[in-house]
């Protein structure tokens, strides 16, 4: 993750509700494909799953047809 770069947001996908990082992986407001605007990279997450993942402050984007 880079700061600054708008990205399609993709949901990650887990059903290990007793991992301490499952709020972060899937209760958010974005949705599938929607554009987001990387704010701040805070951490890389250490995932049980093994899945590359950081944990990042998002802002949602207006649609652009460039994108």
């Amino acid at each position: 993750a880079v700061e600054g770069v708008t990205i399609q947001y993709r949901r990650v996908e887990c059903n290990n509700k007793r991992c301490v990082y499952y709020v972060y992986c899937v209760a958010n407001p974005f949705r599938e494909g929607e554009r987001v605007r990387v704010v701040k990279v805070v951490e890389r997450i250490p995932c049980p799953k093994s899945l590359p993942l950081v944990l990042v402050e998002l802002l949602p984007t207006p649609y652009s047809a460039d994108f």
